[in-house]
């Protein structure tokens, strides 16, 4: 474990939550039940160490939306042909 997650307080639960997620979307079937997720999410160690520290920190109350809008972007990221209609949100 590297010293900067060491840091983060109550990580374990947050360390175990997001490692179970991420395994268990490897091969999912999407939404639409035709395409399945084939490529895992892949993250930089400073993002991983970021969403660690920010899960670590949340209530199941105030952060469930947020937290599967996190889970479907990181899906997105590495199987870019199952994300919706991309919309520009900047004409710069």
């Amino acid at each position: 474990m590297s010293d900067k997650l060491k840091k983060i307080t109550n990580n374990g639960y947050a360390i175990i939550a997001f490692h179970i997620v991420t395994t268990m979307l490897n091969g999912a079937t999407v939404q639409n039940g035709k395409e399945s997720i084939k490529n895992p999410i892949e993250l930089s160690n400073h993002s991983y160490i970021d969403i660690i520290d920010a899960l670590s920190h949340i209530t199941l109350q105030g952060s469930f939306m947020l937290v599967t809008v996190l889970l479907e972007q990181l899906v997105y990221k590495s199987n870019r042909g199952l994300q919706y209609d991309i919309k520009k949100l900047s004409t710069t």
